[in-house]
Parts: C-alpha cells; structure tokens; sequence
C-alpha cells in the first residue's frame, strides 16, 4: 500500500476523534498555547492522527488487503492508542513547570489521567473510532476497486492477533465502565445542625476562638489561619468563603477587605489538612468527605451568630461545599459558586458516577501537577498542601451527594448565583450546569454568569497573587451577584 495512503488514513482517524471527542463529552482546550498540561485540539488531531496511521500500516498495510473488519480494528487500536498518547504529549510538552519534577513523577500522572478517561469514556470512544476504521476502509476499497483482490483475515496470522486484542480491550472496557457506572457510591453523612438554636454573636466569637486555639497548636503558614473579619457586633449580612483544594484562607484576603469595606462580617475558615507551613502528603491522610462536611456545618453554624442573612461564598473545592449548603441547609439565605469542582475536567457529566469510583479505587498518589506554577513569587511565598488523588476524590463524593440530591430534590436555598470561566479547563463547567438545570427543574433558577474565554482567566479567580488574575474584572462580577434583590 502506498505511504500516501497511511498518511491519508491517519489524517481521517485525525479528523474523526475531533468529532468524536465532543460527542462523548470530552472537554477540550481551545487554548492551542495554553501551559497547563491541557489536550487541546492540535494534540488530539496529531496524537490520534499518528496513531491511526502506524494501526492501519499494521492491521492493513502489511497483508496489502483492506477490509471493513480490518479497518474496524485498526479503528479500535487506534482509539485505545490515542488515549496515552494524547495525554502524553499535553503532559510532559505542554506543561509549565516552576519545578520539574522526577520523569517517573509526570509517567504516574500520565497514567492516572489515561486510566481515568479510558475506563469513563473509553468504550464509546473506541467504538466510534471502530466506525471510522470501517467508514475508511470502504473509502479506500472504492478508490481501489481496480487493485488487488482483498485477502482474508484467515491468510496471516497478525490481523487475527490484532482482531483477538482489539475484542478483548472493548470487551474489558465496557465491562469496567458498567462495573463503575453501577456500583454505588456510598455518600457522606448529611449532618444538619442539632438544634435550631441560632448562636449569639458572643457564641460566634467564642466558636471562633476555639478555633484559633486549635489552630494555634499547627505550624501554619503565617497567612493560613482561619480568619475572621467582624465590625464588633451582629450585622444585617454575613459571607462565609471557603478556599479551593491545595490554597487556604489568604487566598480570598483581598476579596474578605472588600466585603468588610462594604458592611459585612467577613469569615475565611480554613479547610482540614491545608496551610501548613511544612506540607507532607500525610496532611491529608484523614481528610474525608464526611469531614469536610462537618467543618462545613461548623462554619455556617458560627456563621449566623455573625449576620441576620448569611451568604455562603467559594472558589472549585470551596464552591462544592457551597453547593452542598445550597442542597441542604435552610438557614443560610444565598449561595455563590464560582467554578465549583465536581469533578475532572476529562470526565464528562454521563460518566461522573463511574469517573468517582474509579479514582477511589486508583492508587493515591501525589499529583506532580504543583499548583504554584502559574504563581506570581507573592503566591508561591504562601504554603500550599500537596494535591493527592484521594483527597480529590473525597471533594468529588461530596459533589456527588450535591448531583443526586438535586435530580430529586429542590435546594434548600432559593438564592443561588453561580460565576463560571470559560477559560477554565481545571473543572467540567458542564457539570455544574447540568446541577442548575436541576435545581431550576425544581423552581430555583440559578444566575449564571460566564467570563468569557476571551479574558484567559486563571482557574483561581480570587487570588491577586495569582499570575493573570484579573480582579478588577472578577470582583465586580461577584459584588453584583452578591447584591441584594
């Protein structure tokens, strides 16, 4: 077969995973430069492009015979090819490092990611790529029907080699997904106050000095600490913020001033495992979901000793526990999420339930991903904790419980305002959509509002450290979401 031909092949296996990958809810970069490790269009069209290529000179260019079953496997190698190819090319090329770290370290990474989208998306994926095999090789039968007559799989041993693995890899892709898919997540406790007691302010500022006494007994980073900001007394409204994962409460300091400017009673409390002065993996052994979710009631409890209304406001990891407030505690009257995470930005919505299992059941590791590599040298000065798979995906039960409540369940806050980055490809903003789509099914319609991609918004919005924040931006857009009615 002439090489024009294989070259032919691999644009066309190109050309169908750009098609394929929006069809199967992947989410792509369009930032063809981006530095953040991110797939963007060019790398899916190349990666696949080239594994498509070298799967059809193998399964179709030795026996010099084309046919729709051979085309078929050559699709389904090629798809299963792509994925750590892909992901290989956007991690280790593609990615900004202040640091780099061991070439092991990015491997682990690489394999994680791969495994994480081959057993969500794989099986759909790879079967369209089967199609597109089989959709080229009746191409190329009718650009040749004057050639030689195609020969049977049964004449050379490789294509029923390749046909028997290309089989089993499907088979053992859908299994998994099913398997996934339909194991049931065990969901944290929802611990609702004890009582309906509404704490005093002078209970609040002795929660609050409990807390500073327990923290005093940490070596934090000296800006970490939970924080509180309080005019001396009670006032008309309150905003609790809660940090993203890795950050602590500094994060927000200069959005906490402004709130404080403007009347309100200001509280930063920081999450479990986060600031320490010294980050180990460790730190974050014993962080759980049905933690977080106690220290989320702990904050909003202390939190109406602070204000007659209390908004409850947070950035990814700190917008999920804000959703959690939003699904189920009456007493808190509005909630803002700015881009909360749920999940993965490489799980698409159809495979959150088989995406949270399966990064349960993967082995923890530290992410080599090193959250201070888009940071300005103020935001590296500030301790960050060490990102680890398993502490993601306690963040990812907890917006599980959000997902499943809402699909049956009206929020218990009918207040809900949600700031979204089109930029951001550190979360699936598709999934908090399909969340709003369910509350407003339950009449609560959510304010959405987008930053356009056009800005190239970090995916920390908060932080002014943070290298091409835009605050003057941002901040407006959160005080008019905050406005009162």
């Amino acid at each position: 077969m002439p090489a024009r031909l294989f070259l032919l092949a691999g644009l066309l296996f190109g050309l169908a995973a750009v098609g394929i990958a929006p069809a199967i809810g992947l989410s792509i970069s369009g930032d063809l430069l981006n530095d953040d490790g991110q797939v963007t269009w060019f790398n899916l069209f190349a990666g696949a492009g080239a594994c498509g290529a070298l799967m059809w000179w193998l399964v179709c260019g030795l026996p010099r015979a084309v046919t729709l079953l051979r085309g078929g496997v050559a699709g389904i190698l090629a798809g299963l090819l792509s994925y750590p190819v892909v992901i290989a090319f956007a991690e280790l090329l593609q990615r900004q490092w202040s640091d780099v770290p061991p070439l092991l370290e990015r491997l682990e990474q690489v394999q994680v990611i791969t495994t994480l989208t081959l057993i969500t998306t794989g099986f759909p994926g790879v079967l369209l790529m089967a199609l597109a095999g089989m959709a080229i090789a009746l191409l190329f039968k009718r650009l040749n029907r004057q050639g030689r007559k195609a020969s049977t799989l049964r004449k050379n041993p490789a294509p029923r080699v390749a046909l028997g693995l290309a089989m089993l890899a499907v088979a053992a892709l859908g299994v998994a997904f099913f398997w996934f898919e339909t194991t049931e997540i065990d969901t944290p406790t929802i611990a609702t106050p004890a009582d309906e007691t509404t704490m005093t302010y002078g209970q609040a500022m002795a929660a609050f000095a409990a807390v500073e006494q327990q923290e005093s007994a940490l070596n934090l980073d000296p800006l970490c600490p939970s924080r509180l900001l309080t005019h001396g007394r009670k006032v008309a409204r309150t905003v609790v913020y809660f940090h993203g994962f890795t950050s602590c409460p500094a994060q927000a300091d200069a959005l906490a001033e402004q709130l404080f400017a403007l009347g309100y009673n200001v509280y930063l409390p920081r999450m479990h495992g986060h600031g320490l002065a010294n980050p180990m993996p460790s730190d974050l052994d014993d962080f759980t979901a049905d933690g977080l979710i106690a220290d989320t009631n702990a904050a909003l409890d202390l939190a109406q000793g602070l204000g007659d209304d209390v908004t409850v406001m947070g950035l990814s990891a700190g917008g999920t526990l804000s959703a959690w407030a939003a699904q189920f505690r009456e007493d808190v009257d509005q909630v803002v999420l700015v881009s909360p995470f749920f999940g993965p930005y490489v799980v698409p919505t159809w495979a959150m339930q088989a995406g949270t299992n399966v990064t349960r059941a993967l082995p923890n590791i530290i992410f080599s991903w090193n959250p201070l590599e888009n940071a300005t040298p103020e935001k590296a000065s500030i301790s960050h904790a060490l990102p680890t798979t398993h502490a993601l995906t306690e963040i990812m039960l907890v917006g599980w419980q959000v997902h499943a409540a809402a699909q049956t369940t009206p929020p218990a806050v009918s207040k809900i305002a949600i700031l979204l980055n089109d930029a951001d490809v550190a979360v699936n903003n598709r999934q908090t959509l399909d969340i709003a789509a369910y509350w407003q099914e339950h009449g609560v319609t959510p304010t959405v509002t987008t930053l356009p991609f056009s800005a190239r918004l970090p995916h920390d919005l908060i932080n002014t450290r943070e290298r091409g924040a835009n605050v003057d931006l941002v901040y407006p857009a959160l005080l008019d979401l905050l406005a009162p009615p």
